[in-house]
C-alpha cells in the first residue's frame, strides 16, 4: 500500500514510496529491505556491551540509525 504522496515531502511522487538512501522503488523491496537492516542491527546491537547509562542520550541515539542507513 502506497502513501498519501499527495500530502508528504518524502515521498517520492514518481513510486508512492518513501524516498531512500538505497534508491527502491517498490514497496515491498522497501519493506524486505528495512526487514533484513533491522535484523542485522538488532543482531548488532545485542551483542555488544551497552554503553553507560550517562552515554543514552539522543546524540547515540541519532548515531545508531545513521550507522544503519550508511551500510
Amino acid at each position: 500500500m502506497s502513501y498519501d504522496v499527495d500530502n508528504d515531502p518524502y515521498i517520492d511522487n514518481k513510486t508512492g514510496i518513501l524516498r531512500n538512501l538505497l534508491d527502491i522503488r517498490t514497496m515491498s523491496n522497501l519493506d524486505d529491505t528495512e526487514a533484513a537492516i533491522t535484523a542485522i542491527e538488532i543482531t548488532e546491537l545485542t551483542t555488544q556491551d551497552p554503553p553507560p547509562y550517562d552515554e543514552f542520550n539522543a546524540v547515540l541515539l541519532m548515531s545508531i540509525h545513521t550507522s544503519s542507513c550508511s551500510k
